[in-house]
């Protein structure tokens, strides 16, 4: 959530099977992860929440049937190595730039 002040973030409903639930996404997690550029702007929040509502309502799931308290709060930490693409988690390997090749490795014979 935002340090300076948890409230600022955009509510939103998702479903779970044929339930409704409450969730919120923090504007923190909306600037970082989904481009909302203007910290004040709730225009730019429901601009970013309708583009990638697939991927929060996912998250959103997760996080319910995982156990997580009521009302839901996503915060930055939630999307962590999640593909903004696939909403898969990716592997820790792959969190990271490759590295190269050492140079005190075996060559070919």
């Amino acid at each position: 959530m935002n340090a300076i002040d948890p409230t600022q973030g955009l509510w939103f409903s998702f479903h779970v099977d044929n339930d409704e639930f409450i969730g919120f996404i923090s504007d923190e997690s909306l600037r970082i992860h989904f481009h909302a550029d203007d910290r004040n702007d709730r225009r730019q929040w429901l601009r970013a929440y309708m583009k990638n509502q697939w991927l929060i309502d996912l998250v959103a799931r997760r996080k319910f049937l995982a156990g997580a308290a009521r009302p839901i709060k996503l915060t930055v930490a939630d999307f962590a190595g999640i593909s903004l693409q696939t909403g898969e988690r990716l592997a820790p390997a792959s969190l990271h730039k490759a590295r190269p090749a050492s140079r005190g490795g075996r060559r070919a014979p």
